[in-house]
């Protein structure tokens, strides 16, 4: 019987600056959940950027580590996960695609999700991204599994792939795909640009409440900065590092590039040290 292997390490663990004005919010305003953005640069070149947002405390934080899961020598995938944690919310398969998982709320509960596994055979988001990562072998038909399984949640699930246009985000509702926006598109009424998408934790055609409206704040540094500046490991970095998409409940940071398989990911991050930690 074939087996996947999972090795781990350590993540780069970063001392966050106390009070440092980029990550301190003010007059009300609470970021929460998670920030994933997909920009392609003018080669076609696919990068993925994501900020897990999640209110754990410090002591969590630091059982976060990246695992290489391996069938025999050959890698399967990387993730960003944490100890005991058997689904991925971050991760990537060299070469095909790489995942990342927000949160939808749409109201329910932990009872209700657990009754519709045991009852309608679904699989939590978590565990489908690491199915997808597990078993398909090109972004097309790990794309359409991931809008085409059944769940027992809402999500937002943000890929990348390896060629042009490969990129997207998809809304999710336990049966069905309610929206999907595709890299290469804006769909209105959002300000964006063709050469990214980027998902909080609001649908893309809704307006996200005032006291959270990262998305707002994430297209203006985009479009100010510009797909040469911001197109890449280095680019993605100083938009996630900038309040309010990084904030006081940020737990990691993750970037990855499917195309050669990069993934590179930190806890506590300091804003000032970007150039410092992606040089490129």
């Amino acid at each position: 019987n074939s087996c996947i292997v999972y090795n781990s390490c350590c993540t780069s663990l970063l001392q966050l600056g106390p009070g440092h004005p980029n990550i301190t919010g003010d007059n009300g305003y609470e970021p929460k959940a998670c920030t994933s953005i997909v920009a392609q640069d003018a080669d076609g070149r696919i990068f993925h950027g994501r900020n897990m947002d999640w209110n754990i405390p410090d002591y969590l934080k630091n059982l976060t580590i990246n695992i290489n899961a391996y069938h025999g020598s050959q890698k399967v995938f990387s993730a960003t996960t944490f100890v005991g944690y058997v689904g991925v919310m971050t991760g990537m398969k060299p070469g095909v695609i790489s995942v990342s998982l927000n949160e939808r709320s749409l109201g329910g509960t932990i009872i209700a999700n657990v009754l519709e596994d045991v009852l309608f055979g679904t699989i939590t988001v978590a565990h489908l991204v690491r199915q997808v990562l597990e078993q398909e072998n090109n972004y097309t038909s790990a794309l359409n599994r991931l809008m085409q399984e059944k769940v027992t949640a809402p999500a937002y699930f943000i890929a990348a792939g390896t060629e042009p246009g490969q990129g997207g985000v998809v809304t999710r509702g336990r049966n069905t795909v309610e929206g999907f926006w595709p890299l290469g598109t804006v769909p209105q009424p959002l300000k964006a640009d063709h050469w990214y998408v980027l998902e909080t934790n609001y649908d893309y055609w809704k307006n996200p409440p005032p006291t959270d409206d990262r998305r707002r704040y994430g297209l203006s540094m985009m479009n100010k900065q510009g797909r040469d500046s911001t197109a890449s490991m280095k680019g993605l970095w100083q938009v996630l590092t900038t309040w309010p998409i990084l904030n006081r409940f940020t737990t990691y940071t993750t970037l990855m590039e499917p195309g050669n398989g990069t993934i590179k990911s930190f806890v506590d991050v300091y804003p000032a040290r970007a150039q410092d930690i992606v040089a490129h």
